[in-house]
C-alpha cells in the first residue's frame, strides 16, 4: 500500500471512531444543555427575586399566599393552615409544599 493509502486508511479509522462516539456525545450534550437551561432559569429567578418580593401580597381575598411560589416562580398559590397539637401553627403551600411556621 502507498504512503497516501496508509494515511487515508488512518483517517478513515479516526473518522469511524469519532462517528462511533456520536450517540454518547449527543446524550452528554443534551444532559449538559438541560443542566444549562436549569441554571439559567435559577439565575434569572435570582435576579428578579427582589423585584418580585416588592410586589408580593401575603393575603389575597382571605387566602394566605405562598412566598416561595411567588418569589421563585411569580405564581400565586394559596397556603393551607396546619395545626398540630402542642406545636406552633404552620401553613403549607398547596402547590409546592413550602411550609411557613407561625
Amino acid at each position: 500500500m502507498s504512503i497516501e493509502g496508509v494515511i487515508r486508511e488512518e483517517a478513515q479509522k479516526i473518522a469511524a471512531e469519532l462517528k462511533g462516539r456520536a450517540p454518547e456525545l449527543q446524550e452528554e450534550y443534551l444532559e449538559a444543555k438541560a443542566r444549562a437551561d436549569n441554571l439559567k432559569a435559577q439565575f434569572d429567578a435570582a435576579n428578579v427575586a427582589l423585584e418580585r418580593v416588592a410586589d408580593f401580597k401575603p393575603n389575597i381575598e382571605g387566602l394566605y399566599q405562598c412566598p416561595s411560589c411567588w418569589v421563585k416562580q411569580n405564581q400565586q398559590a394559596s397556603m393551607i393552615r396546619r395545626q398540630i397539637e402542642n406545636k406552633d401553627d404552620s401553613f403549607r403551600c398547596s402547590r409546592c409544599g413550602h411550609i411557613t411556621k407561625i
